[in-house]
């Protein structure tokens, strides 16, 4: 969960100065915040994250969307990527549609879908910018830390203001599981993935 901050990693910022050692997970803390933040989300999902608890955004219901905890499936999933040093900030439980075909007896632009499919998305970021950066781009290598892990948040923030994030999506009928960017909006303060 977001409240385990970990060791400080002595290889951050400034060597030998231990006043400026930042322990790599609060960054990523402040990342998933900032990115919330920069989205518009509710107040109450951002002080929630601060406080140790992932909620799940449920948009399957026609009328409204709701916030609720998360599963027992949920907290084992956001732990295993815990582990693989990813940190979930928020989900979001959603559908997407699949094989969009065109009516072609309507006069106006009507589609249909042959399969609607839950969704889960949970929405994360690096718990160590820096590795994640270098693992996306091995080049980086040269550049000092700081540089690179600027760039990699100002890169992240600049994709979040267009609406985009990066997601662990987990289809709930087959079980299949991807790492993907999604597209999402907000409608009044909750986020809900778009297609």
């Amino acid at each position: 969960m977001p409240k385990r901050i970990g060791k400080r990693d002595s290889r951050l910022w400034n060597k030998g100065d231990v006043s400026k050692i930042v322990p790599y997970t609060s960054r990523g803390l402040r990342l998933a915040e900032q990115i919330m933040k920069t989205l518009g989300v509710k107040e109450s999902i951002i002080d929630a994250f601060k406080n140790g608890e992932i909620l799940v955004t449920n948009s399957l219901r026609p009328t409204m969307i709701v916030q609720e905890g998360g599963t027992d499936r949920d907290k084992e999933i956001i732990d295993e990527l815990d582990q693989n040093g990813l940190m979930v900030y928020h989900v979001l439980f959603s559908c997407i549609m699949l094989g969009k075909k065109p009516d072609i007896h309507s006069e106006f632009e009507v589609n249909t879908f042959e399969q609607v499919v839950p969704i889960k998305s949970y929405l994360y970021v690096p718990k160590d910018i820096f590795e994640e950066a270098i693992y996306i781009d091995p080049d980086l290598m040269d550049k000092p830390r700081e540089v690179v892990i600027k760039e990699y948040v100002e890169h992240t923030i600049f994709k979040a203001k267009q609406g985009y994030l990066s997601a662990y999506t987990l289809n709930e009928e087959t079980n299949v599981a991807m790492f993907d960017e999604i597209s999402v909006s907000r409608v009044q303060g909750d986020l809900i993935r778009v297609e």
